[in-house]
């Protein structure tokens, strides 16, 4: 990995560890819930594992994205106000980019299965923290739609880039083929000015 890539995906993580430490602190997004959990060490300790993860994500994606669900869904099950995971969201991007234009079928495949567990796991966390499923159902397909979302971007962006390297590949691949085609010509037209030359001076000797 490229120092200029790490420093990019440091500072990813630093980001998003940011906006999770904002929501935590504030007591989530919108109007605070008394019976949310304050932020203390343990909330920091896991806001950090959902997010500084990040910076591994162009050597392990699918590792990074389960640990930045496990940390998150750590922080839903013990009543931190995850509002929103910025963690698992952008891991699940960084997922999507690297997988979706995978040649091997079945490791996107898997991609996708792990990435679809997070929410309905989210919600079994709920309902087992003794909440009802139904208020926070709209919640819950919120974050399903911002999962699909994202996955679906990103899909999108490697895709695009995957047409972009090909135009690239095609244009230097024209242009080398134009470049030998010259020299070809180039060869050829010398070896007739040769040709021509020898004749001429065989015809003046005879």
């Amino acid at each position: 990995m490229s120092r200029r890539n790490l420093a990019i995906d440091l500072g990813i993580a630093m980001v998003v560890l940011g906006l999770s430490l904002g929501v935590l602190v504030s007591g989530g997004l919108g109007i605070p819930d008394p019976r949310v959990r304050d932020l203390d060490t343990v909330g920091v300790v896991l806001a950090a594992a959902s997010a500084l993860p990040l910076v591994a994500w162009r050597l392990a994606p699918l590792a990074v994205f389960v640990a930045t669900c496990l940390a998150s869904l750590l922080l839903v099950g013990l009543d931190y106000p995850v509002d929103f995971p910025f963690g698992p969201v952008v891991a699940l991007y960084l997922l999507a980019t690297a997988y979706s234009g995978d040649a091997r079928p079945a490791r996107r495949k898997v991609a996708m299965l792990v990435a679809g567990v997070f929410v309905p796991a989210a919600a079994v966390t709920h309902v087992a923290n003794g909440y009802g499923l139904r208020g926070m159902l709209p919640g819950l397909v919120f974050w399903a739609l911002i999962f699909g979302g994202v996955w679906n971007t990103g899909e999108h962006i490697r895709l695009r880039r995957e047409q972009i390297g090909e135009l690239e590949e095609l244009a230097a691949r024209t242009e080398r083929d134009a470049v030998r085609e010259r020299r070809l010509a180039a060869a050829e037209e010398r070896t007739r000015i040769a040709r021509e030359l020898r004749a001429c001076q065989d015809f003046c000797v005879s």
